[in-house]
């Protein structure tokens, strides 16, 4: 049986973490097509929300996020 197909376009956050989570299933092929030729710092900011913090938890990646992260601020709301 031939597996699944699934195109990402964009090598960005959203779209290796999509595709990180895809590959796990052996029924799916994964393919990421990116536009740029080379990754590479740009100096852009993000900002991770609770439920996104979550997430890259249960995927595994939580560490390596905050590894690499220079700025944490924690913002408390009731």
């Amino acid at each position: 049986m031939s597996k699944f197909a699934v195109a990402i376009s964009g090598g960005g956050i959203a779209g290796l973490c999509l595709a990180g989570e895809l590959v796990k299933n052996d029924d799916i092929r994964v393919d990421v097509y990116e536009a740029s030729t080379q990754i590479e710092e740009i100096g852009a900011g993000i900002t991770l929300w609770g439920r996104v913090c979550e997430a890259l938890q249960l995927m595994g990646l939580s560490k390596g996020s905050m590894g690499v992260a220079t700025g944490v601020f924690l913002v408390l709301r009731p």
